[in-house]
């Protein structure tokens, strides 16, 4: 069976303010994965960079929860503020499994409004009409 896999490599043109395996995002100082957002997206405003500072060692926690819990999780490929190709729209977070494309909306709220959860289906919706890779199975 084929791989269904969206491959992003550091010389990929995709448009992303960080990309890493999570073995390597869930040790990384999440000082430097902030200021390769704050790179990407020199505009952002401190609302902004305040919720990147707030989400990023809880994503590397949960990314690390995952390793400890299935070992070949630590090959699996975290993206975020991902720049949907023909489009201006980011998604915050993109995971990238051996046989998954997972959208992440980090909207900062215990439960997520019907707005919220539409947008993160219609980022994957994009994706799978944007990459060959992202299928339905």
């Amino acid at each position: 069976m084929a791989e269904n896999r969206l491959e992003i490599t550091e010389n990929s043109e995709a448009r992303r303010g960080w990309s890493s395996s999570f073995s390597h995002f869930r040790v990384v100082e999440s000082r430097e994965v902030l200021e390769s957002l704050k790179q990407f997206l020199p505009d952002a405003g401190e609302s902004q960079i305040r919720a990147w500072s707030d989400s990023i060692p809880s994503l590397q926690r949960e990314v690390g929860e995952a390793i400890d819990a299935h070992a070949d999780a630590s090959g699996f490929t975290t993206i975020l503020e991902y720049e949907l190709p023909l489009d201006s729209r980011r998604a915050d977070v993109v995971v990238l499994t051996k046989s998954a494309v997972i959208v992440i909306e980090l909207k900062g709220k215990k439960i997520p409004s019907d707005s919220d959860i539409d947008q993160a289906a219609a980022y994957g919706r994009d994706l799978r009409n944007y990459h060959a890779a992202c299928v339905l199975v």
